[in-house]
């Protein structure tokens, strides 16, 4: 009787050694997944922000026809560095996690 509660120990400590290197493997896959899905939250949130103001769609569509692809790609990188900066000499990108 000894030897199958010993047999029955040694089995339950393996199982929870597997049990932690799982839930361990499991919170880096869930990290890697919440980074990626991350990007993706970001798009459909200016989806919806486009959808909600139509008027920025027709703005974006006569900003493209008159200035051209390489001229708007200019202007929002240009546009994106100015908010960069805005954003840390004022401290706004410290709050953001």
């Amino acid at each position: 009787m000894k030897h199958r509660t010993r047999e029955l120990a040694r089995r339950r400590a393996a199982l929870q050694a597997r049990c932690a290197t799982q839930r361990a493997q499991l919170g880096e896959i869930s990290g890697e997944l919440q980074f990626q899905l991350r990007f993706i939250d970001r798009g459909i949130d200016l989806a919806r922000r486009a959808t909600a103001a139509p008027m920025l769609i027709v703005i974006a569509l006569a900003a493209l026809t008159f200035v051209g692809p390489s001229g708007v790609v200019r202007w929002i990188s240009r546009a994106l560095l100015v908010a960069t900066a805005v954003r840390r000499l004022t401290g706004a990108d410290q709050h953001i996690n």
